[in-house]
């Protein structure tokens, strides 16, 4: 099921690339559907690095450091988005440890 519901959500691209208002909300819905059947892999990570990417675009740093946050404690140390999720705590000075 929690396949099923982010996939329909991320095979949105045409409109997620149009606009990244309602693709948020997409990355948001998936966020709390996983969490609420309780599987904090996969999905989980890509979209949190997806919205970490989101507000990284929009400047909101604060934010973009939070998504990170729960992409380096969540993922496999050697996947891309643990990389980049630790790239941009460092460039940012995250305070929390890596």
């Amino acid at each position: 099921m929690l396949v099923t519901f982010c996939k329909r959500s991320f095979n949105k691209r045409d409109t997620r690339d149009r606009d990244p208002v309602q693709a948020a909300d997409y990355y948001r819905r998936c966020i709390v559907f996983s969490e609420t059947v309780q599987l904090t892999t996969g999905y989980y990570v890509f979209a949190h690095a997806a919205l970490a990417r989101l507000t990284a675009q929009q400047q909101d740093v604060a934010a973009a450091c939070r998504y990170y946050a729960v992409v380096v404690d969540k993922a496999g140390k050697h996947t891309t988005q643990y990389a980049e999720a630790r790239a941009y705590l460092h460039h940012h000075a995250f305070s929390k440890s890596l």
